[in-house]
């Protein structure tokens, strides 16, 4: 071989080498559908990494531009899986694997057999050495899926502590038909709880029963989110955050569907203690479930709740408030703001001589007065469809009347006042509490705009 031969020979090999290090500095994602790269990892005995994308995502955006050009990411991923990416809003085979895997955030990354098995699910943007743990903690899950099997066909063998942390460790991305039996057997076999063990048992925490939350909820629910940023993974602790609240809020849930009062204080008494609720906040839970299950216990609770938590303040008092920021914020009018009797507000000024408050403290009272008008609007509802004597349906017109005073700026409270008065034979007062509406400046505002929707949703045709 002459030299001009070697050296084009080399050429050749040099450019070919540098095309496959710039080609290694990112993920190699192979344009194919789901049925070719399966059948490729089935040669290759690899399992198919899944980027579930859509074109608007940000986040997606983010991931390809670091994540997925990490040359240790890159490396360790074209190496361990075939990769590929799947547009979930293709309205094709991307749609479909979209809805499989129940994927309903992006971006969402999946990690599959070659048969379309899962063996794990995970959401949101990754860092360059998440992703690498992800990934690791994957591929030993897929070498181990012939165990996981045998785990799951054996869940009721006796095994020791040392072979659950086994198990779960080597599935916390993996949730399977008893591995919350499996977490729960787990945590009954410690003396103590740490985060080791917290680690492993997460991933069902869902699923726990009351004693068994009792136990994993102190070490995550008292940490403020700053307390847990400073973790080494902070997203992780969040979600642990997140989940538990979730888990506890169901189980209260489920406890009220079956009437299972012993449950049901036994998970309120973890949240109540742990998340430092307030007495309404707790009260609110007992209201709920006396409404469904208790409806005489429900009569008196209603009466104490309204008394105790819910019209405490002066409604003319917080209704002025409501219209002072209501003309505020419309520039309709300047004038000063009475200050709240007997509410618990603390209305903060813009300055020392102003009598104007400033927008964020306005805004909190809209927040109270709207949320009073919403209690009392549900009590007053759930009154007049349960009970028919004579002092029910009085408080019911009370407090339905009460709604609107605390905030005058939403139809419902006066339509179900309206419907109150007239089922008790009461036309002249609704007809009153009508031409009281018609009066309020946004009323005439209203209407226009229920005339323009009817304009626009009805043929003129059909008109």
């Amino acid at each position: 071989m002459d030299r001009g031969m070697c050296g084009l020979v080399y050429l050749l090999g040099f450019l070919l080498l540098g095309v496959e290090v710039i080609h290694g500095q990112e993920v190699n994602f192979i344009e194919a559908e789901w049925s070719e790269a399966a059948n490729r990892a089935a040669l290759e005995g690899k399992a198919v990494f899944v980027d579930v994308y859509t074109d608007w995502c940000a986040p997606c955006k983010q991931m390809d531009q670091t994540t997925f050009k990490n040359s240790e990411v890159a490396a360790f991923f074209n190496q361990e899986y075939i990769s590929i990416k799947i547009n979930a809003e293709d309205n094709g085979s991307g749609a479909q694997m979209a809805r499989r895997y129940s994927v309903g955030s992006y971006p969402t990354l999946l990690f599959l057999t070659s048969a379309g098995e899962l063996i794990s699910h995970h959401e949101g943007m990754k860092t360059d050495y998440e992703i690498l743990d992800i990934g690791r903690s994957s591929k030993r899950l897929f070498e181990s899926l012939d165990y996981i099997r045998h785990v799951k066909q054996n869940l009721s063998a006796a095994y020791t502590p040392d072979q659950l942390g086994e198990i779960l460790d080597l599935t916390t991305d993996h949730p399977f038909d008893g591995k919350a039996r499996l977490s729960m057997q787990y945590l009954d076999l410690l003396d103590e709880v740490t985060e080791a063990d917290l680690r492993r048992v997460m991933g069902a925490v869902q699923e726990m029963d009351v004693d068994h939350l009792r136990r994993v909820a102190p070490m995550i629910l008292p940490l403020t989110y700053d307390e847990m940023r400073v973790r080494r993974n902070s997203q992780e602790w969040i979600a642990w955050r997140t989940s538990t609240e979730n888990s506890l809020y169901e189980l209260i849930n489920r406890s009220i569907e079956k009437a299972d009062f012993q449950s049901f204080e036994a998970a309120l008494d973890i949240l109540k203690g742990l998340m430092r609720l307030k007495p309404k906040q707790v009260d609110k839970f007992y209201y709920k479930y006396y409404r469904r299950n208790n409806l005489e216990q429900f009569r008196q609770f209603a009466s104490y709740m309204i008394n105790e938590h819910i019209i405490p303040s002066e409604p003319k008092a917080v209704a002025l408030a409501d219209e002072q920021k209501y003309q505020l914020i419309q520039a309709e009018v300047e004038q000063s703001l009475a200050r709240l009797e007997g509410s618990d507000v603390q209305i903060e000024y813009a300055d020392a001589t102003s009598q104007t408050p400033t927008i964020d403290s306005l805004a909190e009272i809209y927040t109270i007065s709207r949320s009073i008008a919403n209690e009392l609007y549900e009590v007053s509802s759930d009154f007049f469809a349960f009970y028919e004597d004579e002092s029910s349906r009085r408080k019911s017109d009370f407090w339905a009347s009460l709604a609107y005073r605390y905030y005058p700026y939403d139809y419902k409270y006066y339509e179900n006042h309206i419907y109150i008065l007239q089922s008790l034979n009461k036309p002249d007062e609704a007809q009153r509490v009508e031409q009281e509406v018609q009066r309020l400046p946004w009323y005439g505002e209203m209407m226009i705009l229920v005339v323009l929707i009817v304009v626009r949703i009805i043929p003129i045709g059909q008109r």
